[in-house]
């Protein structure tokens, strides 16, 4: 595994805390060499665009185009989506004495071996490249290439296995063998460059000096490998650990918001169920005292009226409320007709009244009524009309009341409809609160 940011020191001031990162001085981050830099993705439509497209060009089955050779490469088993090299210069104790000069001479040596790494491999590109000099320890240089192969039948002309392209280059040993020739080939250019500089190669052993080079080179490189490796799982621990415990805050929050909804969501309950109870009992009281002011105007009435007009009221609500067998000829009678057409009106203005509550003066106005009966003057009866009349309040007596009972079927029509409206009202205000939402 391999970390771009890590080779190029693009880091940020947390991340340099980090454990990974705690080995490098950051006072000496400007000594670095940084020799290439390219995005990997990009490198990969410029080295492989002509020939996917060549490729693609070629398929005759849509399941066969490849979209993103990067991708693809990414996914596959046997092709290598690029390699990291590590090239460094003695060890921690030989460079612990020396001054820091002496680490920058071999930092541009190492500058320039990478440079001509890339002129002896072609088919290794390298795209990105950089010399750490801000490590305790020996000086060394990162580079990480793409192996560019040929020579295939299937697939695309040009892909990117290390081993094929070490082939293409002449290294055609087998298994770890073909890897062994390809680093002492380049440990010799490194011992050349060296002697320029005065530089001997100190020789640990005798004739399996080379393998022992390349045993501590490989536990090096696998120790480099290590190093990032467990880097990468530490900080994906961290970040899987943040976003876990940020998952959980998030539903801790959700839990106690929806806690005080339910609570506020209870209390209105209670108060829709406190504001329809004290809207019923009010409206009751109303009615309760509408009946009993209209007993008392009922009883005004007929205790001012004088007393021979009971039997012109008897007429008057007989007919109101159908009785059969009244006689036509009474009712026919003049001054009877405009005793119950008064009446009749009185009775029509009261229905009117005490059907509409929504009248603040209702009772009011019922007053009124009653005033006009008061001072309304009756006509002298001879004894025959009275006489008649008797016969009819007889038959209208059966039916004790009827007046009071005809108002009281009035005021209960009436409280029934007051009931029906409050609800009415009461229910619309709560669809539409419930409409809006609750204020929270």
């Amino acid at each position: 595994m391999t970390s771009i940011k890590h080779n190029n020191r693009d880091l940020s001031e947390e991340e340099y805390l980090e454990v990974q990162h705690q080995h490098i001085d950051k006072s000496k981050v400007g000594d670095n060499i940084y020799i290439k830099q390219e995005n990997l993705k990009e490198v990969y439509q410029k080295l492989f665009g002509p020939s996917l497209a060549d490729y693609n060009a070629k398929q005759k089955r849509k399941d066969r185009v490849i979209e993103d050779y990067y991708q693809h490469v990414k996914k596959s088993k046997t092709l290598d989506l690029q390699r990291e090299f590590i090239v460094g210069i003695g060890n921690k104790q030989d460079w612990d004495g020396l001054k820091p000069e002496g680490k920058k001479i071999v930092g541009q040596m190492l500058a320039t071996y990478v440079e001509e790494f890339q002129k002896r491999h072609p088919n290794l590109y390298i795209y990105n490249a950089a010399v750490h000099l801000d490590e305790k320890g020996h000086p060394h240089a990162h580079f990480n290439v793409v192996p560019l192969a040929t020579g295939y039948k299937n697939g695309l002309a040009i892909q990117p296995s290390f081993k094929k392209a070490l082939q293409n280059a002449g290294y055609i040993e087998k298994g770890r063998y073909q890897l062994k020739a390809f680093k002492d080939g380049e440990v010799k250019v490194l011992e050349g460059m060296l002697k320029q500089l005065g530089v001997k190669r100190k020789l640990i052993g005798t004739n399996d000096i080379k393998d022992m080079h390349e045993y501590k080179d490989m536990i090096q490189q696998v120790n480099q490998e290590k190093e990032h490796l467990l880097s990468q799982i530490d900080v994906e621990r961290s970040q899987r650990l943040s976003e876990s415990r940020k998952l959980q805050e998030r539903i801790n929050a959700l839990k106690n918001t929806e806690s005080v909804l339910e609570g506020k969501i209870e209390a209105l309950e209670d108060e829709i169920e406190e504001m329809e109870q004290k809207a019923l009992e009010s409206h009751d009281r109303v009615l309760k005292r509408l009946e009993r002011d209209f007993d008392v105007i009922v009883q005004e009435m007929s205790a001012q009226l004088p007393g021979t007009s009971q039997s012109e009221q008897d007429i008057a609500f007989v007919k109101e409320l159908g009785y059969e067998g009244v006689d036509d000829l009474v009712l026919k009678n003049q001054t009877l007709s405009a005793i119950v057409n008064h009446y009749r009106q009185v009775l029509q203005e009261v229905k009117t009244i005490f059907h509409d509550l929504n009248i603040v003066n209702a009772f009011k106005k019922a007053k009124e009524v009653w005033d006009k009966i008061k001072v309304f003057q009756e006509p002298r009866l001879d004894a025959g009309v009275k006489e008649r009349l008797a016969r009819v309040k007889n038959q209208v007596l059966g039916r004790p009341d009827p007046f009071k009972r005809r108002l009281e079927d009035v005021i209960a029509a009436a409280k029934r409809e007051q009931v029906r409206q409050t609800r009415k009202d009461f229910e619309s205000k709560i669809s539409k609160r419930d409409h809006n939402g609750p204020s929270l």
